[in-house]
């Protein structure tokens, strides 16, 4: 009988546990003091929260929102969901009332964790919702449940339901710029392989340890830190949010092996360059710059910066994620280009016509990690 964990997308990270449970999965700089978590602890709590979801009767396939920043807890909450097979809406902690309002309601919530402080709107939104299951993460909020309290008292066990290879895992909303948000459907299966093959094709290794200070609801930090690093033991740094001076600082004192970020992170990293040459950087291999247009001229600024190697990554919500990156020949990419296709993917540049073009036109992509489709939108899945 197949392991109901293989395809289950909330177990990414237990084989490393197995490994190395004493190992740091994460260290969480949120609060007055560096919060260490260990593997062993980190599996313990994702089980307790599957137990308390299933125990509170939300059933695979429902959805949970959760509005909470960067905390080692988003992970927990995000991935002890999956293990039950609910489907977690990360909340952009930056939107308005009204779009909040439209994600909860478009996305048939019917639970929500909560940080008060992450958001002022998203508990009285879940309220007004009629959410069955609410849990105040980090604070109070009248009428919910605390929910470390919660946690502390589900079972420090759980044994997983079969889940099919196209359940949701996940189900992130795009940013509305092209009108409102979508809901992206993103499988278990799908994403599971992209874990798998960055893995086997650009490998990381236990003695990693990757520093994040964008926000954990956002691509970049989840594809740049929290997945590949959890997946193969190392440990991810989490900062509540990105201050420069700070970000230096903790990148040279917690020997981090690698980074990532926007380009406007770098841009303003770069104003700091007496306090990069008075730091010590010598664990540092890599920087990773995505998620906008990146110019060739801050590549090659940071790279002599740091004298590590920069890379630019392309990806979208809706394209595995990450479907471009460094060829498998160790060939440099030049900065400017973002690198070839996926080994197991296929992309191409389409005309408005249907033909192809190799120049200039829509990108096309084609990989497991794609998308099935939009939540709700029939209309718009069969025009895509």
């Amino acid at each position: 009988m197949t392991d109901p964990r293989s395809n289950n997308l909330g177990y990414w990270s237990h084989d490393a546990a197995l490994a190395g449970p004493r190992r740091l999965a994460m260290i969480d700089l949120s609060g007055a003091a560096p919060r260490e978590v260990s593997y062993a602890e980190f599996e313990e709590r994702l089980d307790r929260f599957a137990a308390l979801l299933r125990a509170a009767g939300i059933a695979p396939g429902e959805r949970m929102a959760m509005s909470v920043g960067n905390r080692f807890e988003f992970v927990e909450v995000m991935y002890g969901a999956m293990r039950a097979g609910v489907v977690p809406v990360p909340l952009n902690t930056k939107l308005g009332a009204d779009t909040l309002a439209y994600i909860q309601k478009d996305s048939h919530c019917v639970a929500a964790v909560v940080e008060p402080a992450a958001n002022a709107h998203v508990a009285r939104l879940a309220d007004e919702h009629g959410c069955r299951l609410k849990l105040a993460l980090g604070g109070k909020i009248a009428g919910w449940d605390d929910y470390e309290a919660r946690l502390r008292d589900a079972p420090a066990s759980f044994a997983p339901a079969p889940i099919a290879d196209d359940h949701p895992s996940f189900q992130p909303y795009t940013s509305g710029s092209t009108g409102r948000p979508k809901g992206v459907l993103l499988t278990h299966a799908g994403q599971l392989w992209w874990v798998r093959a960055c893995q086997r094709y650009w490998p990381s290794s236990p003695q990693d340890r990757v520093l994040t200070a964008v926000p954990l609801y956002h691509k970049n930090a989840m594809a740049g830190a929290i997945k590949p690093m959890l997946h193969c033991g190392g440990t991810a740094v989490i900062l509540p949010n990105f201050e420069p001076r700070r970000f230096l600082k903790t990148l040279a004192e917690y020997r981090c092996t690698g980074s990532g970020g926007v380009p406007a992170v770098f841009t303003l990293l770069l104003q700091e360059r007496d306090l990069i040459q008075s730091l010590d950087f010598s664990a540092l291999r890599w920087l990773k710059i995505g998620s906008a247009p990146t110019s060739k001229e801050l590549m090659d600024a940071v790279e002599r910066a740091f004298g590590v190697t920069v890379r630019e990554s392309y990806g979208l919500t809706e394209g595995g994620p990450v479907m471009i990156g460094a060829p498998l020949d160790g060939r440099a990419v030049p900065h400017g280009s973002c690198g070839v296709a996926w080994p197991e993917g296929e992309i191409k540049l389409m005309r408005a016509d249907g033909t192809e073009d190799p120049a200039h036109g829509e990108l096309w992509v084609r990989n497991p990690g794609v998308t099935p489709g939009y939540y709700n939108l029939p209309e718009v899945n069969r025009q895509r």
